[in-house]
Parts: C-alpha cells; sequence; structure tokens
C-alpha cells in the first residue's frame, strides 16, 4: 500500500441524505451493510451485489445502528430518543422492542455482550440495561468533564467513556473510574485495539494513542500523533494490522495499527467521513479485506486497500 491518492474504491453508493451510522450483520450467512441517515431511513444492502435489499422509515435522524450477533438482529437508536430493536427475516424489517428515554444529546447507544449502555438527560450519568430494556443500574461517571462525547466497551462489565475533555476506563460492575486520561481538546471518537494493549483516541486535532493495562486497569503514556483535522470515525481490521480513520476534511488515514505509522490516505469523498468499518474477507463472496466507508454528503464507498 502506497500513501499517494490514487487509491479508487471498487464500488461507491450514492444517497440522498446525510448519512449518519452504518453497520454490518450477518443474516443466513449473508453479509449486509446497515445504512442509517439524518432523515430517518433505515437501509440495508447486500454486499454481494450493493442492491438495497430492506428500507425503512425511523420517527427521527438515526444517530447510532448497533448488531446484536448471536441473535442476527439490529439495535437502532434516534435522535428523539427511541431504541428499536429489529429482526431481519425474508419478509423485512420487523420491529420486535422498543424503548422511549428523556435522553436527546449527540452520543449514541453503546452494546455490550448482554447489556446496553445510554448517556442519560442528566449530564454525567448513563443507564445501563440489559437485552430485554430492564434497567440494571444508572451510574454517575462524572460531570466535571463537559458532556459526554462517546462510549466504548472493551469488556463485558468495562468501557471507555469519551468527554469534551478527557477518556475515562469505567469498571460498571464495581462502579469505579479505574483510571484516565486528560486531553487537550475534544474526544470525537474511541476505537481499543485489544491485541496491543492500546486505545486509539480521534479528537478535534489529532490522534491520541495510550496503553490500556487489563491487569491494572491504567491508562498511560500517552501519544499524540497530529493530524491537521479533526479524527470523527476509527476501526481496526479483523488481523489487528491496519487502522483507519475517517476525517472531518473527507479522507480516511489509515495506519499500522501496531506502530501507528502512517500508511496511506484514501482521497475520495468532500465531506467529513461518518463512518469507517472493516468487512472480513471470510463474510463475503468477494473474498477480500474490505474497507467501507460513509460521508456526510451521502455516499457510501468500498475499498480492497490490501491487494
Amino acid at each position: 500500500m502506497d500513501n499517494q491518492t490514487n487509491l479508487k474504491p471498487m464500488h461507491c453508493l450514492s444517497r440522498e441524505n446525510h448519512i449518519s451510522a452504518i453497520t454490518i450483520i450477518i443474516v443466513n450467512k449473508e453479509t449486509l451493510l446497515t445504512i442509517g441517515d439524518r432523515e430517518g431511513n433505515l437501509e440495508i444492502v447486500s454486499l454481494e451485489n450493493f442492491r438495497t435489499v430492506w428500507r425503512k422509515e425511523l420517527d427521527s435522524s438515526l444517530i447510532a445502528v448497533k448488531t446484536i450477533k448471536e441473535q442476527s438482529c439490529l439495535i437502532t437508536h434516534t435522535r428523539s430518543s427511541v431504541v428499536q430493536y429489529w429482526e431481519i427475516n425474508k419478509t423485512g424489517l420487523i420491529e420486535t422492542k422498543r424503548f422511549q428515554y428523556d435522553y436527546g444529546r449527540l452520543c449514541g447507544l453503546e452494546v455490550t455482550e448482554s447489556l446496553i449502555i445510554v448517556p442519560t438527560a442528566e449530564k454525567g450519568k448513563v443507564r445501563i440495561l440489559d437485552y430485554g430494556f430492564s434497567e440494571v443500574k444508572t451510574l454517575n461517571v462524572g460531570t466535571e468533564s463537559g458532556e459526554i462525547m462517546t462510549i466504548k466497551t472493551i469488556a463485558s462489565d468495562t468501557c471507555l467513556i469519551g468527554f469534551e475533555t478527557k477518556v475515562i476506563r469505567y469498571n460498571f460492575k464495581l462502579e469505579l473510574t479505574e483510571s484516565e486520561v486528560l486531553l487537550n481538546d475534544c474526544v470525537m471518537c474511541l476505537c481499543p485495539n485489544k491485541k496491543f494493549n492500546k486505545v486509539i483516541c480521534g479528537t478535534a486535532e489529532n490522534l491520541s494513542v495510550f496503553n490500556s493495562d487489563e491487569i491494572s486497569g491504567k491508562l498511560e503514556n500517552k501519544v499524540v500523533i497530529p493530524t491537521n483535522t479533526g479524527i470523527s470515525c476509527i476501526d481496526i481490521r479483523q488481523d489487528s494490522k491496519i487502522v483507519a480513520c475517517g476525517c472531518w476534511n473527507g479522507r480516511v488515514r489509515v495506519y499500522s495499527a501496531k506502530t501507528l505509522k502512517f500508511l496511506a490516505f484514501l482521497d475520495f469523498h468532500r465531506k467529513t467521513v461518518t463512518g469507517v468499518i472493516f468487512v472480513d474477507a471470510q463474510s463475503t463472496i468477494w473474498r477480500k479485506n474490505l474497507l467501507i466507508v460513509a460521508c456526510e454528503n451521502g455516499t457510501v464507498s468500498v475499498w480492497d486497500i490490501y491487494n
């Protein structure tokens, strides 16, 4: 892979509305791309022929779409604070559960192996729900660092929470902050690299990378990598070799996941990248490791950047 701009996507989808969330779901051994937009449209696209399989109109803008792999179902989170379960079958998208709560901010929910984490309307607090939407507990994770910007799980009982000024490692089973890292600018996204025990943090100005000790729970040795633009989303390939960072300027910056050496940038989109996600080679007919990039201008590009 060279670091020039002559890399081109293998396929591109174009939609009318701002794309706000993407994820991958496997149903009956077929890999499907889920696209959510700011107008409340939820679309399922086949990665075999890139055609729309199902479409659904929700009540408001999508801010998060998650997958429960064991059940092959989707969880959607809208701007109007509605969380819904969706079962996918031959007849389409079937809503099976719904939960309404008083939130209204922009941080999307996060899903663990058995729980759902949602920020509350009350600053610095999150609600822990089970998959049936029964409340397990409400936790005060801190108010002194501003709004909660992003939540990312790293274990069944532990998550990373990004605030405006810092990242904390929070154990919601023990109800305590295990560690924290202060930052100079606002946290936008988080991505744990479990293979190398690191956390990659995208901010409004750069990438910050720090170690995450699984025994002590400490976050330490922060390294700042300048990017000259804000980072909106991050994903690590399944083999933990490369990491893709979507940027405010429309580019995707690609790094070595182990050394964080800059490898390439993908210069295709012209608006903020709103989602990057890797697809394992064994899960599509292409038998290639694909990178899917979503942009706020309604475009989705599919890349094969590894040959």
